[in-house]
């Protein structure tokens, strides 16, 4: 995915988690530390393999905590112990 689609993703998403709200970045650099920000991933809301799509509308960003814990659940499936505790 572009950089340029990432940014806009990362902007109206408010550069937050849209599971846990937890702050994010898009860049990692190991020369600098991470702080209280995570790095940022890109989720699709209903996953490919559930039928969804690449669609700008179907992308959120997250932190590869509840990105990775989410799998391919759709987001009604069930609740999500969060990377920011339970939702």
């Amino acid at each position: 995915m572009s950089l340029r689609r990432r940014l806009r993703i990362a902007r109206r998403d408010g550069d937050r988690c849209w599971i846990c709200q937890h702050q994010l970045r898009l860049d990692y650099d190991p020369s600098r530390p991470v702080g209280p920000t995570r790095i940022a991933t890109i989720d699709h809301y209903v996953p490919l393999s559930r039928g969804g799509s690449n669609a700008l509308s179907n992308l959120r960003l997250a932190c590869g905590p509840c990105n990775w814990r989410r799998g391919n659940a759709l987001p009604d499936d069930r609740p999500v112990t969060t990377a920011g505790g339970d939702r």
